[in-house]
Order: structure tokens, then C-alpha cells, then sequence
């Protein structure tokens, strides 16, 4: 099957669960299942941002401003900045523990829809047993990737070796981690070009939800995941047979 392909039948798996499927990115989004996935060009959207708590943000700012009247103007800036990092920050590590359930979960989401199963929003968070897996998981793909990076060529390879790590995960929940990430990278084996190939062929779309001012996400997410799903089913039979 070519991009197109995976993407029609994608388009199939839809029918009739437009609304589950957006649903089901929206909540993954939320939560962080979107951003553990380790694809080239998936695209994450969210819908909430880490809040500060109003007395403490006036506290702040008024310390701030005591400091400037008494010119101490750079350590009020150092301190606004080192509190926004510290909330970014802390809101980064919550998001990655959650997501590593949550986008397990999603994952069986996903392989349900393309299964021709229907969809239950429920899913996405069935896979909290599983946490500890998938944090251990996704934290040693980040270190390899990370350290492949440094040369660039195999951190990407790596990127797509790694990228259905969800999939797996939510298929054999006995694995752990290290035989998760070589089973993807079995799986990927002559198939890494293929995803990025896929993940190209939605450029347009992508773009087209830019231009709808994050609007067209709603229903592009949903979209190239099914596609994503659909990819995983070919490539895991495939490697499968090869054995």
C-alpha cells in the first residue's frame, strides 16, 4: 500500500465515527497522548495551557514591581522568567507521565477504529496499568533519539524506528521496555521511508489547518492517525509473515 492508500482507508475507517474519532483527539491531545508518539511530522494540538494560580501570578508581579522601584529591575525579570520555566517545566514532566498512558491508550483507540471495532472514548485511558512501561519506554527512545540527534542522520532513523512504540505496547502489554523498542525497530525494518513518506503526503493538509486557524486540526488529527493505525496493521503483518 502507498500514502494514498493508508490514507483512503483511513477515510473508510471514519465513516461514521467523525465524531468519536475527533472526541478521542481532542482528549489525547489534552492529556499528552499525542506527543509521545516519536513521528516525524505528527502534529499535536492543545487545547489548555498550564495556569497559574491568580493570587500567586499578583504576588509575583507585585514583587516584581517592589523590585524595580527599588531598581533591582533584572532580578524581577529573573525571577518572572525562572517561575514560567518552572511552570513549563513541571507542566512538561505531568504531561509525559500522563502521556505515556494516555497514548497507549489512544493507540488501541486507533486500532479499534481501523479494525472496523467501534471506537470507545474509554480506551484512552484504560492503559494507566501500564504506566510504568510506557514512561520507561518513551524516556529511553527520548535518550537514544536525543543522543543520535548529536549526528543527526541516526537520531532520525532512529525517530522511525522507534515510532510505533505505542502500538506495540498496546498490543502485547508484556513487553517491557527495551523489547518494546525492538520490536518496533523490527517492525519499521524497510518501512522507515514509507512512514515518512505517509507523513509527507499530509503537508497540505496540515497546512490547509493553519490557514483555518487551528480550526481544520479537529478533523486532521483523527485523520492521519487512523492513517498512522492502518500503517502499523500493514507493517506488523508484514514483519510477522517475514519471520
Amino acid at each position: 500500500m502507498r500514502a494514498r492508500d493508508f490514507r483512503q482507508a483511513a477515510r473508510d475507517a471514519l465513516k461514521g465515527n467523525w465524531i468519536v474519532a475527533i472526541i478521542g483527539g481532542i482528549i489525547a491531545s489534552m492529556f499528552g497522548g499525542l506527543s509521545n508518539s516519536g513521528v516525524g511530522f505528527t502534529i499535536n494540538f492543545n487545547f489548555e495551557a498550564p495556569e497559574i494560580d491568580s493570587g500567586e501570578s499578583t504576588a509575583l508581579l507585585l514583587a516584581s514591581a517592589r523590585n524595580v522601584a527599588n531598581g533591582g529591575m533584572y532580578d524581577g525579570v529573573i525571577a518572572l522568567l525562572m517561575m514560567f520555566f518552572s511552570v513549563v517545566l513541571v507542566y512538561s514532566i505531568i504531561m509525559f507521565i500522563i502521556g505515556s498512558a494516555v497514548g497507549i491508550g489512544y493507540s488501541e483507540f486507533n486500532l479499534d477504529l481501523v479494525d472496523g471495532s467501534k471506537p470507545r472514548i474509554s480506551s484512552i485511558f484504560s492503559r494507566f496499568g501500564q504506566i510504568g512501561t510506557g514512561i520507561r519506554t518513551n524516556l529511553l527512545a527520548f535518550i537514544r533519539i536525543f543522543f543520535g540527534m548529536l549526528l543527526i542522520i541516526p537520531g532520525i532513523v532512529m525517530s522511525y524506528s522507534y515510532a510505533m512504540r505505542n502500538y506495540v505496547m498496546a498490543e502485547h502489554p508484556e513487553l517491557n521496555a527495551r523489547e518494546v523498542l525492538r520490536e518496533s525497530k523490527r517492525i519499521m525494518k524497510g518501512n522507515r521511508f514509507r512512514l515518512f513518506c505517509l507523513e509527507l503526503s499530509f503537508i497540505g493538509w496540515a497546512l490547509l489547518s493553519i490557514l483555518t486557524l487551528g480550526v481544520g486540526f479537529l478533523w486532521f488529527v483523527p485523520y492521519q492517525q487512523a492513517a498512522i493505525a492502518t500503517f502499523y496493521r500493514e507493517v506488523s503483518a508484514e514483519a510477522d509473515y517475514r519471520i
